[in-house]
């Protein structure tokens, strides 16, 4: 009788891979009620009150937002156990944790800081380097590069970012129209506190690399690479994508009557980076449009 040779480094590994249950479902529905559920509803209910229980009574909005903020740092504790708990490998070899460290500790380290111009630059800084570290890894910065090495990726790069910008606007126009049916002021909250940066020439170049710089390269890679790689790009990933990126521009203000108004860059973009898996047309209309909405600030203030 003729035995085969086992392979035993084979084996070993064959049965590390074995896992008694779903864990990208398991971290997929987890991820999906911190990133979306929790804070959409936690909002909403805010809004609610805000505009029809508290209305005029600064004391108990004070009170909720505080306990709203303590809330929302008690789920995302909870979760950040969950995920090291159900899958830490997967959790440790991503770095996720970075995200959970920093929703921890960053609104603790930002209510020391008084300026508003200097908790907005650390913020960023520490954004910046959570994605860099976790995307650095995976070769994502470097990887799009190489993407414009032919002149037939960059013509077609070029042909997306205009085909999508023009959706943009159009997208822009739709919205915006639908915004002002039920929006009691014109302008967003978001764009309003951006009006702060408008009193020096300081503060205005500190917005121009913000908005049109960081903004667009940090976003793009977190919103559309990573979150529907992450998701294996299906078409879960691209709708969270979109529906994130507009939530993201809304969370702090709480201004639900403007979420329309940033869907559009949000779905243009997503789509296009879907269907191509081209990173770079999607920063290139997002710095753009956060040019044109840059040189209109500095025009009309």
């Amino acid at each position: 009788m003729n035995l085969e040779k086992i392979n035993i480094n084979q084996t070993f590994n064959q049965f590390k891979n074995i896992r008694p249950y779903d864990t990208e479902k398991t971290s997929l529905i987890v991820f999906a009620c911190v990133s979306i559920v929790f804070p959409i509803v936690l909002n909403f209910v805010f809004y609610i009150l805000s505009e029809f229980v508290f209305k005029g009574n600064t004391n108990l909005l004070q009170s909720f937002r505080l306990w709203y903020v303590l809330a929302n740092l008690l789920f995302q504790a909870i979760s950040f156990f969950v995920f090291a708990i159900r899958d830490f490998r997967w959790f440790v070899s991503n770095r996720i944790y970075c995200y959970f460290i920093y929703t921890l500790f960053s609104p603790l380290i930002l209510s020391f800081i008084s300026s508003f111009v200097a908790s907005t630059i650390i913020d960023f800084l520490l954004k910046i380097a959570i994605v860099f570290f976790t995307f650095f890894r995976h070769d994502y910065v470097l990887g799009f590069f190489k993407r414009l090495k032919n002149w037939k990726n960059i013509i077609i790069t070029i042909l997306l970012t205009a085909i999508g910008i023009g959706m943009f606007y159009l997208l822009s126009f739709i919205m915006t129209s639908l915004t002002k049916l039920f929006a009691t002021n014109d302008v967003s909250n978001n764009q309003e506190s951006l009006n702060k940066y408008l009193n020096t020439t300081y503060g205005i170049i500190l917005l121009f690399f913000l908005s049109c710089i960081f903004a667009p390269i940090i976003e793009e890679f977190v919103f559309r690479m990573f979150l529907i790689d992450i998701l294996n790009g299906k078409w879960f990933g691209y709708i969270l994508s979109f529906i994130l990126f507009a939530f993201l521009h809304i969370q702090n203000t709480f201004d639900w009557t403007h979420i329309l108004m940033y869907l559009p860059l949000g779905i243009v973009n997503g789509l296009i980076y879907k269907l191509t898996k081209n990173i770079v047309p999607c920063i290139s209309i997002h710095f753009i449009c956060n040019l044109v909405a840059f040189i209109s600030l500095i025009v009309t203030r």
